[in-house]
């Protein structure tokens, strides 16, 4: 592993055990600094003029870090620590002192002393005696609960004192307090000249924007979303439920007073009271019954951070060939997943979701859908032009990781059309002598996004130029995927294979097509109407029809689930008289006998399942459907004569993927294809995640991991077939 100039010395520091140790730091974006501290200790800092926040945390670490429009320029900014076994003395000189604010992260169980010449000092989560002086500018402490406290020695010399942590300013005589409690900790707290804020809460978090976490109700756990705009005086927000399909839930009323907040709103569970506080940057609280006022459950959020994904997208090389995806994500139809990072990493093969607390730190509870208990923690790193060039990756007891942002290729972003659809996309090709081989990346189902990621990363190391684009409607993308056929989507396909054969950079000749799920579908048909594909690699789908392969789905679903033989019997009778309907547009009454029998029954519209129908006749959803539910794939498979890869998991509906394979064996046979390949992974469910099988599991219960040879399978294939030898 890689180890940092900072990492190494914090490394010697505590092997050696001496009684005074001292680090010092420059260039902390290129050389995080991120030390072990012991919680207890005093800590001394001396700050130079600015911006600075100074907050605790909850595991035995010093991290520094800063962010803002001057990022760029803050290389010289200097960290100097000297310690004894239970003292610290910390300085931070150096660098801009306008629109930089720097970070500064302790053992919250720390006693500090501050002292600061001018600027913005904000302190908070700190659990231990605080002496803070500061000549000129604004002070802000979160104190937490004021009974907490032994001492409170506060004043300004000229200036104002705001906040009501212990008692009305006003009433301080002459900008001071001096006060004796029945707490532990001593405050000491004094400006200058400039402003006093001591705040209840311990943390100063706006607000305005996204939190996301969780909500458990009656021990059903459910992902939640919380909108809150605070603009003009007035605050209201709305609600999200997104796993049970509930968005945009206006809160009857919102009451938000730091550190005390407090919603109502009508949710799936009923009508709920939440009332909860801040702390150390998340809202805690717990849920009450409305009208029996019983305490049913409790709510955990923090507040996301705004971020542009693309600025971290891309690979990070660490040691041994370690490497480690960020991307955005591709799936947009839980609105939550747009605020979020997804990452590989390719020795472990761990997928997940990185949630942001800042531009530049991100956390994970480990399944896709959770943020607590926090489980990983990344650091991204900064040059000074403010780009992001390295993370450093810290998980559990595990040591750190640090990896550093390579891009072995030219990037760009292009556009192509598909008769009066616009297609914008992004064309990674490898660096050196071309023309190089290259490969489409379609779709799954519903609105997505272009899909970058871990195997784009692999194949264009590979030596693989890799153009992943917007589906239509989305994105920077126009038309509209919902009234497209599945011809439709594979000429967009087809239309971006069209724009690689202009290029000078690109072999014509050994240009392929890639798809999961939707895209198993897709990638064939794209290959077959190209007419002069290289290649075609499908996973989870492409060898029975949609109507098919979701009646088996069905069944498997409702069989793993425990129903009744009787009750799998009605649900995939009441799934064929709407598909009659949906296909033939006649047996309509039937199809309306059966819903109104089964509407109430427990199987009906189960989890993902297809048992469940339309009320009207018109509903647009009949059309949209019937666009692909029903489509043929024998055709274009049969008219493939390029090599052909199809890849499932056999966790994914097993009496599926039996039919899929017999299917596609029988049809290359059929076309005299000797160069179809199809390969069933052991363990591994629809996304090709090991022992993924339960859909509600997979977002929130299990850490996800790709399935043992999967990404190697795919990357080595495609390189064979391209013609690349190494």
């Amino acid at each position: 592993m890689r180890i940092q100039a900072a990492g190494l010395l914090a490394a010697m520091l505590v092997a050696t055990g001496v009684a005074q140790k001292k680090l010092e730091v420059k260039d902390i974006q290129n050389h995080p600094f991120n030390v072990e501290f012991p919680s207890g200790s005093r800590l001394r800092m001396h700050l130079q003029s600015g911006d600075f926040r100074v907050i605790g945390r909850d595991d035995n670490r010093i991290l520094i870090h800063f962010e803002g429009n001057n990022a760029q320029n803050a290389r010289n900014l200097t960290v100097q620590l000297k310690r004894s076994d239970q003292d610290g003395d910390l300085r931070i000189f150096g660098g801009p002192k306008n629109e930089l604010q720097v970070v500064v992260e302790i053992p919250k169980a720390t006693d500090i002393t501050v002292r600061m010449r001018g600027g913005d000092l904000n302190v908070n989560r700190v659990l231990g005696d605080q002496d803070v002086k500061l000549t000129g500018g604004n002070l802000t402490i979160g104190v937490g609960k004021p009974q907490d406290y032994a001492l409170i020695d506060a004043s300004v010399r000229f200036g104002d004192v705001h906040g009501d942590a212990f008692g009305d300013p006003k009433g301080w005589l002459g900008g001071a307090l001096k006060m004796e409690g029945t707490g532990k900790y001593k405050l000491r707290a004094h400006v200058f000249a400039g402003d006093l804020t001591l705040v209840s809460a311990l943390a100063e978090q706006e607000a305005n924007g996204e939190w996301a976490g969780e909500v458990s109700v009656a021990k059903d756990w459910q992902l939640l979303q919380l909108h809150v705009d605070s603009a003009q005086d007035a605050i209201k927000g709305t609600l999200d439920v997104p796993l049970q399909g509930t968005t945009g839930i206006e809160l009857k009323s919102l009451h938000w007073k730091a550190p005390e907040v407090a919603f109502e709103a009508s949710t799936p569970f009923g009508e709920m009271e939440f009332s909860g506080e801040l702390k150390g940057g998340e809202l805690l609280g717990s849920v009450k019954n409305s009208k029996s006022g019983e305490q049913t459950g409790s709510f955990r959020l923090v507040h996301l951070a705004k971020i542009n994904a693309s600025a971290y997208v891309g690979g990070y090389d660490a040691d041994a060939g370690r490497l480690i995806t960020i991307s955005a994500w591709p799936e947009q139809s839980i609105d939550l997943t747009r605020l979020l990072l997804q990452y590989t990493d390719t020795q472990t093969g761990e997928f997940g979701s990185l949630f942001p607390v800042s531009a530049t730190k991100f956390v994970s509870g480990g399944p896709l859908a959770r943020i607590f208990p926090i489980k990983l923690e990344v650091m991204f790193e900064r040059n000074q032009q403010g780009q992001i060039t390295g993370l450093a990756w810290h998980e559990g007891d595990a040591t750190e990781i640090h990896a550093t942002k390579t891009t072995p290729y030219r990037e760009e972003q292009v556009k192509f059309r598909n008769k009066d659809v616009t297609l914008a996309g992004t064309l990674v090709v490898p660096l050196g002598q071309g023309p190089h081989p290259a490969v489409v990346f379609t779709h799954g189902s519903g609105p997505q996004m272009r899909q970058r990621g871990v195997l784009e990363q692999l194949l264009v190391r590979r030596g693989v130029a890799v153009l992943t684009y917007d589906k239509r409607g989305m994105g920077e993308s126009t038309g509209n995927w919902q009234s497209a056929s599945f011809t439709d989507l594979a000429d967009d396909a087809v239309a971006g294979a069209d724009l690689l054969k202009t290029r000078s950079d690109i072999d014509p000749e050994r240009i392929g097509f890639w798809g999961l799920s939707q895209g198993g579908w897709i990638a064939p048909l794209a290959a077959s109407r190209f007419g002069q594909a290289a290649f075609v690699v499908a996973a989870s789908g492409g060898g029975l029809s949609p109507e098919r392969q979701e009646f088996l789905d069905t069944e498997s679903a409702l069989r793993d689930a425990n129903f009744s033989v009787a009750d799998i019997d009605e649900a995939l009778a009441f799934q064929n008289a709407k598909n009659t309907f949906m296909r033939t547009g006649s047996k309509w009454d039937e199809y309306q006998s059966l819903r109104r029998e089964d509407k109430e029954k427990k199987w009906y519209g189960f989890e993902a399942t297809d048992a469940w129908g339309p009320e009207a006749k018109d509903d647009p959803f009949w059309a949209a459907t019937r666009l692909f539910y029903f489509y043929d794939p024998a055709p274009a498979i049969q008219n493939l004569r390029c090599p052909v890869l199809f890849i499932f998991g056999d966790l994914d509906t097993p009496k599926a993927v039996q039919e899929n394979e017999a299917n596609l064996r029988s049809w290359f046979e059929r076309s005299g294809n000797r160069d179809g390949t199809i390969k069933v992974f052991p363990n591994a469910g629809h996304n090709l995640f090991i022992g993924e099988s339960d859909y509600m599991a997979t977002l929130t219960k299990q850490r996800l991991r790709y399935t043992p040879g999967y990404l190697d399978v795919v990357q080595s294939w495609v390189a064979q077939h391209s013609g690349i030898s190494k």
